[in-house]
């Protein structure tokens, strides 16, 4: 099988965000036992007039065709490549005889629609599956606009985070922010819980071995997204586990159905956590607690095991593959 893997590439945050969902995946879909070729939408439309990205878009999509003309893929996957539109997806399932599937890492908010949602019904008359990091409900409400949507997890591979193994770690509970401040991060200081947080609002982000070096100096990482629903899995959750931190999850996300008890913290109250992780980070069981996580998360939801999920699943969507399809 020949597959053809489109994303957004390696400029700007790109170059430093290896730990991305689409990064992480892409991981996965080399290590499949297939012919892999990656192509970036925006480095190649960027590569044509001095970096103007409008007046390189038509050229980046002929270069697209030509690509497929040439390569014939047996799939092609589209993950957040937004400048090969439908009507260029469509030319290219006529050039090459391909499937096409969309992989969609935002929060599938369909009461609500946003960007997942207008990529979903921009692109469903071309696309064979479509795969989002949201289950449950919304999931179910998104196969209205298109039947053959299925869940995906954020991916973990196997060779992130190198300092996931690290025991110096001073901070009690770390949170990188990605624009919001929660209410439970400072509920959690106020209660004796040594928190640090990086990002957000007008402060610098964290990119690239800064980012790695934060999340692995910590003990412990909160999920704390403005979805915690509907096994809704923000890039942030596989970090955490990537980054050997003890992972703090809500319930209501449901990951109990694929991680235990004794390998994550859950809980259903914010009021729960401060006595919990205060005798959590005394000791030395924190440690232990994140590696059993990492390995965990690793063992349900591997960037190799993900991908396979995909390529399987977009080459067959009506039969049933078990592993992630009850959500």
């Amino acid at each position: 099988m020949r597959i053809l893997y489109l994303g957004p590439g390696f400029r700007f945050k790109h170059r430093f965000f290896y730990y991305s969902f689409y990064k992480m995946l892409l991981a996965g879909v080399l290590s499949t036992p297939y012919f892999v070729s990656f192509f970036s939408d925006r480095d190649i439309a960027d590569s044509f007039f001095a970096g103007w990205r409008y007046a390189g878009k038509p050229f980046m999509r002929r270069h697209f065709l030509s690509t497929c003309e040439m390569l014939k893929p047996d799939l092609i996957v589209w993950c957040h490549a937004d400048l090969v539109d439908a009507n260029t997806l469509a030319q290219a399932k006529f050039i090459s005889g391909a499937t096409v599937c969309m992989v969609d890492c935002d929060y599938l908010d369909v009461d609500r629609p946003k960007s997942s949602v207008r990529r979903l019904d921009a692109l469903k008359t071309v696309i064979d599956a479509a795969f989002f990091t949201t289950g449950g409900e919304r999931l179910h409400k998104a196969r209205e606009v298109f039947p053959a949507s299925f869940f995906v997890p954020n991916p973990l591979d196997e060779a992130q985070f190198s300092l996931s193994a690290q025991r110096d770690r001073p901070i009690d509970v770390g949170y990188v922010s990605s624009g919001r401040r929660g209410a439970m991060l400072d509920y959690l200081r106020t209660n004796g819980l040594d928190v640090k947080i990086r990002g957000g609002k007008g402060k610098q982000a964290l990119y690239g071995m800064p980012f790695e070096q934060f999340l692995c100096s910590a003990k412990c990482s909160v999920v704390d997204s403005l979805y915690n629903a509907d096994m809704y899995s923000s890039d942030r959750i596989a970090q955490i586990f990537g980054a050997g931190a003890v992972a703090i999850v809500p319930r209501s996300v449901g990951l109990q159905k694929y991680i235990a008890d004794s390998d994550v913290v859950y809980f259903d109250e914010p009021s729960e956590l401060p006595q919990k992780l205060k005798r959590l980070v005394k000791g030395d069981s924190w440690f232990e607690r994140g590696q059993r996580g990492r390995d965990a998360y690793l063992d349900a939801f591997g960037s190799a095991k993900v991908a396979n999920y995909i390529v399987a699943k977009s080459m067959a969507p009506s039969t049933s593959l078990g592993s992630f399809d009850a959500d």
